[in-house]
């Protein structure tokens, strides 16, 4: 029988495998519970890697920050150059123009 009062969780980022530079840093969940069990309190741990869903969440946010760049640096760069391509297609025509007149 597990009591209520007795349970938490917590997060931790830990370095499983080794004290190492070498190695990536890992993030844990811990999670310890105390119950009863033939009239014994007992005490259980358990910790599961997170790691996996932690990059998942990095990598999707990361991917939604370069739509964004992207989105805005593409608006802002077709623009001015939409601009100029009709700037000198007028430049073009007025020029045509006075030449046709001039001739």
């Amino acid at each position: 029988m597990m009591s209520k009062d007795s349970k938490f969780d917590w997060d931790l980022t830990e370095n499983m495998a080794s004290s190492t530079a070498t190695e990536p840093f890992r993030f844990v969940h811990v999670s310890k519970s105390v119950y009863q069990r033939r009239g014994q309190q007992n005490c259980m741990i358990q910790i599961h890697d997170v790691s996996s869903s932690i990059m998942i969440d990095y990598l999707q946010t990361e991917k939604e920050l370069y739509e964004i760049i992207n989105a805005t640096v593409s608006h802002e760069m077709r623009n001015p150059i939409n601009s100029m391509v009709y700037q000198n297609e007028n430049i073009l025509f007025v020029l045509n123009q006075v030449v046709a007149m001039l001739s």
